[in-house]
């Protein structure tokens, strides 16, 4: 289903739903909720076809200052966290980057 509704061919059109969308009141993404879910399919899928310059999504955090990989532990989505803590340990450079922005953000 989330392949049809967000093709890969066409992430940033407008005639696709919105992988990056955050909910005004509570900040969760679409990967906080797939997390929230336990959906690892589209979680693979979504994360698979995010442009590395907005991989800083994946690491969002929501208005209690969760992020995906908590919202998954919290609510007991153990296989979106196993594959979480997977993915973000193979892209711990992207990860280490995300970080070092936010602090350059901040400082400005």
């Amino acid at each position: 289903m989330i392949k049809t509704l967000i093709p890969s061919s066409q992430i940033a059109s407008e005639y696709s739903a919105n992988w990056k969308f955050t909910a005004e009141q509570i900040f969760y993404t679409p990967i906080h909720w797939l997390a929230y879910w336990n959906d690892v399919e589209a979680l693979k899928y979504i994360i698979s076809i995010i442009p590395a310059d907005q991989f800083h999504l994946v690491m969002s955090m929501t208005s209690e200052a969760m992020t995906p990989l908590d919202i998954a532990g919290k609510h007991g989505s153990h296989e979106a966290a196993h594959f979480l803590i997977n993915y973000l340990t193979e892209k711990f450079s992207i990860i280490k980057n995300c970080f070092n922005n936010n602090r350059k953000l901040k400082s400005n």
